[in-house]
């Protein structure tokens, strides 16, 4: 365990965190709450649409047809996607990703019109 535990310690993402943990770990900290919420705030929908508390107006079918396991899919990929960007594995602007992710969740267009 112990050589497992100095191996992962000697990779690039760990280096790189290593080096940069004064703005990388709560940057890698923030990706992962979004994440969180994201789960969460899923269940929390259909949990209140279910309860008749909230979105009576709507059907349960198109409650859920708003967030469905394709949306998830493109969300929780995009939040990957934040956490490779702040450990430099792959390229990009982590704090416009963070803005694109929020705006998935929400429902809205990422794309801007011309």
């Amino acid at each position: 365990m112990n050589q497992f535990a100095l191996w992962l310690a000697s990779t690039p993402p760990s280096v790189f965190i290593q080096e940069h943990n004064a703005w990388a770990i709560p940057a890698i900290q923030s990706v992962h709450i979004v994440g969180i919420a994201l789960v969460m705030g899923s269940v929390l929908m259909i949990d209140l649409r279910i309860l008749g508390l909230a979105w009576t107006d709507r059907t349960l079918q198109q409650t859920t047809r708003r967030h469905g396991a394709a949306s998830f899919d493109r969300e929780l990929l995009r939040a990957h996607r934040i956490d490779r960007m702040i450990k430099g594995i792959e390229t990009g602007d982590p704090w416009d990703s963070v803005i694109e992710l929020a705006l998935g969740i929400a429902g809205k267009s990422v794309l801007a019109a011309a």
